[in-house]
C-alpha cells in the first residue's frame, strides 16, 4: 500500500506465501486472496488501522475476493472441491 505521501506498507495475512490484494474502498479497507503452502486460496480484508481478518466461504476448497463496497462488504467467488474429480465454483457476499 502507498500513501499520498509516498510512504509504502507492506503487509501479508499470516500463513500467506502469496499476497493478492485486490480492491480498496473509500474508507481504506483492502480486500484480496493470499495463498497458503499447499497453494490454497483465502480471502483477507485489512482495516484501514491495519488489523487483517482472513476469512473462507463456508465448506470452500479455496475463495477468491473479488471486490468490497464503501460499507465493508466483500464480494467474491469459492470453489468447493479441490480433488481429482473436478472443482465447481459458486459466488458468494461477505459482510463486516
Amino acid at each position: 500500500m502507498r500513501t499520498s505521501e509516498g510512504t509504502i506498507t507492506i503487509f501479508d495475512p499470516a500463513g500467506s506465501i502469496i499476497t493478492q490484494p485486490v480492491t480498496i474502498n473509500r474508507s481504506g479497507e483492502i480486500a484480496g486472496t493470499w495463498f497458503d503452502s499447499g497453494s490454497i486460496e483465502h480471502g483477507f480484508v485489512r482495516s484501514a488501522t491495519g488489523k487483517i481478518t482472513s476469512f473462507d466461504a463456508s465448506k470452500a476448497g479455496g475463495t477468491l475476493t473479488a471486490g468490497i463496497n464503501d460499507k465493508g462488504v466483500i464480494t467474491g467467488v469459492y470453489f468447493d472441491n479441490r480433488d481429482h474429480h473436478g472443482i465447481s465454483s459458486h459466488g458468494f457476499i461477505r459482510t463486516p
